[in-house]
């Protein structure tokens, strides 16, 4: 039966296998060769650029250096921030991108060498959730804008800004914690001159204490009341952390758009 030459049996039989079909909630497969390559190549490049261009002023940086999986999920004032966290974890960073990215070619090639997933950012984001939830599940670094989206003023998380809750849906179903991190001065990066060597730019980087979700609800009605308590602890220790990071770096609030 395994030898037979009509293709058609063939391919029928490969796709009733079990082992043909996937698992969407399990476990992801292991990372690529070039993956690992490339994503090796492009933060030894971004180190060197770092090292020659910017500054960093750090706090609590250990609370980042752990094992297992869980959530990174840093501020977004601008598209510098994936680049900065790769460039101070060790460990890989499995970004969650927005769609759009995907939609240029060269862009979404080098997004998928270096092992990002999409999300609609429209909706509710399904297969992104999933994603993530078996990617931290199997004990990778999942990065996580809980923001959604650039933002600035009120709307920013470290001035009361509400946050998205998908984090909260992936940290509750996968167990894992958010390490939630305050960026400060990567708006500024947005311009030619903190990139000319010896201009030095600067920035501040800031972990939070880790929040560690509680047991997943049965009920619908209290996994919603739970996710929202979730969202409204990570919304407060974003405002902790900011001002730990103002008085720690001797920074004033004004200082972010």
């Amino acid at each position: 039966m395994f030898l037979t030459s009509d293709r058609k049996s063939l391919i029928a039989l490969r796709r009733n296998s079990p082992i043909a079909r996937p698992n969407r909630i399990g476990r992801p497969p292991l990372r690529r060769p070039q993956t690992t390559w490339f994503y090796a190549v492009m933060r030894h490049f971004w180190r060197f650029v770092k090292r020659q261009c910017l500054r960093e002023v750090l706090l609590h940086p250990e609370r980042a250096q752990r094992a297992g999986g869980y959530l990174l999920a840093p501020t977004h004032v601008s598209h510098i921030e994936p680049v900065l966290m790769t460039c101070l974890l060790d460990r890989p960073i499995t970004w969650m991108a927005r769609v759009e990215f995907f939609r240029i070619p060269v862009l979404a090639s080098m997004l998928r060498w270096a092992d990002s997933f999409s999300v609609n950012r429209h909706g509710v984001p399904v297969r992104a959730i999933r994603t993530a939830i078996a990617r931290a599940s199997n004990g990778e670094v999942v990065g996580v804008f809980p923001e959604g989206g650039c933002r600035k003023g009120r709307d920013l998380a470290i001035r009361g800004g509400r946050i998205k809750q998908g984090i909260c849906t992936i940290s509750l179903r996968s167990g894992m914690p958010i390490v939630p991190v305050v960026v400060l001065g990567t708006h500024a990066l947005n311009d030619i001159d903190p990139w000319i060597p010896g201009h030095q730019g600067k920035v501040w980087v800031a972990f939070g204490n880790e929040i560690v979700p509680p047991a997943f609800p049965k009920s619908r009605r209290d996994r919603r009341c739970v996710r929202r308590q979730l969202a409204q602890t990570l919304e407060r220790e974003y405002i902790r952390t900011y001002d730990e990071l103002l008085k720690h770096a001797a920074l004033r609030d004004d200082m972010t758009p």
